[in-house]
């Protein structure tokens, strides 16, 4: 395993912004395996346009990087307004870009759209909150060339909880005591 991060590492230090677009997309798009998969067991009707799509989508989303930048010195405070703005700045306005672009990838319409957001924003920003506020947290004490890395590992049941709620037709899939 120290191999493996001391590689990711050395790779990270020659390619700063390509790795993190790299492996996104490569975990975006293993969730939606793992979601066809495991979950919806779909065996050889995979649906690879759905998972290039999102392995797509990934590659081109991620917002980890700038919140290193926040000015504080204080390591609470950082913590805090670093996990605060994530979750309640960014996630808010990303969850339905995610589901319009998603379903515009489908070659669906605005009404599509609307339809995805209505009925799977509320339940899939609640599972974001349940899931990272509590891991952001601890990620902010993770050494930052190793944070993108950690949150990347655990967007992969994420990614898996999203490709689900983009391929549904019914609202995003609860979590407990949320429904």
């Amino acid at each position: 395993m120290s191999r493996l991060v001391v590689g990711y590492n050395a790779l990270l230090r020659r390619h700063p912004l390509l790795v993190p677009i790299v492996s996104t997309s490569a975990l975006f798009g293993t969730g939606d395996a793992i979601a066809q998969q495991l979950i919806e067991r779909r065996g050889t009707d995979h649906d690879f346009l759905r998972t290039v799509r999102l392995a797509a989508y990934g590659g081109l989303m991620f917002d980890f990087l700038f919140l290193d930048r926040i000015p504080l010195k204080s390591k609470p405070a950082r913590v805090f307004s670093r996990v605060i703005l994530d979750q309640f700045a960014f996630s808010p306005v990303i969850i339905p870009v995610f589901f319009t672009a998603t379903t515009f990838m489908e070659g669906k319409s605005n009404t599509d759209v609307r339809r995805k957001i209505e009925t799977s924003y509320k339940s899939t920003l609640l599972a974001n909150w349940a899931l990272f506020i509590p891991f952001q947290t601890i990620n902010m004490f993770i050494p930052p060339q190793h944070r993108l890395l950690a949150v990347n590992l655990i967007a992969l049941l994420w990614n898996t909880y999203l490709s689900l709620a983009a391929s549904s037709s019914r609202a995003a899939p609860g979590i407990a005591g949320t429904d």
